[in-house]
């Protein structure tokens, strides 16, 4: 009896191992970014509330003057949204990052590349909400204007291209859940006449983030 009993209680924990597996295999993640100038953090972001504390200016997503480590910063307020099919799937889903691009001042100073970055975990939804199953994940890529610069000073530039995927339990090693997301953000900084941050407008297409990529020279040519 008892050689009975073992033999039947194995495959039961084997089933609830499968059906868990099989439950996760199921996932998938489609992505999309709100950046719209003036847009506000979708109402079932609960990182949202934290988000509006670091802005300055008017708006919260698009063009947005923000409170830097030393300076302030020409920010592009972003919201990636993950929509989790099963809408009810309760396990961590977190959207990672890599990123490919360029910062100038007078000339080029300096390279981003590779490396997931990840945002303050205070901007990060990573549990689906009830009942739409978005994830989401806020950031604020950008500049500051030249530090103790001038309204002549030469504006300090930011052109950085992401792909963003969705991954399930750890951002570092999760198993991939969506297809790759690209999109990019660009933005120009300098100061006004009274020595306020600003956003700099003589490039075209610039102080945006999009779907899609741009080329990561100065003026984006």
């Amino acid at each position: 009896m008892a050689g009975d009993i073992l033999f039947l209680a194995e495959p039961q924990r084997d089933k609830r191992k499968v059906l868990a597996n099989q439950s996760a295999s199921r996932v998938s993640v489609t992505l999309a970014l709100n950046a719209t100038n003036g847009a506000k953090p979708a109402d079932d972001d609960s990182a949202g509330n934290y988000f509006r504390t670091v802005i300055l200016s008017e708006g919260i997503l698009g063009q947005a003057i923000a409170v830097g480590k030393t300076y302030n910063q020409c920010a592009i307020g972003t919201e990636l949204v993950g929509t989790v099919s099963p809408s009810n799937y309760q396990g961590k889903v977190w959207i990672a990052r890599t990123q490919s691009g360029n910062t100038y001042g007078q000339t080029k100073t300096g390279t981003l590349s590779g490396a997931d970055t990840q945002s303050n975990l205070n901007y990060i939804v990573n549990v689906p909400t009830s009942p739409a199953g978005h994830v989401y994940e806020l950031d604020l890529p950008g500049t500051s204007a030249l530090p103790n610069g001038t309204q002549q000073s030469p504006p300090q530039r930011y052109r950085v291209n992401f792909t963003a995927y969705a991954v399930l339990d750890d951002p570092a090693k999760g198993k991939q859940v969506s297809d790759n997301f690209n999109y990019y953000a660009a933005a120009s900084c300098g100061y006004d006449a009274n020595l306020n941050t600003v956003f700099a407008s003589d490039v075209t297409a610039d102080n945006r983030a999009a779907p899609g990529t741009i080329k990561t020279t100065w003026n984006m040519q």
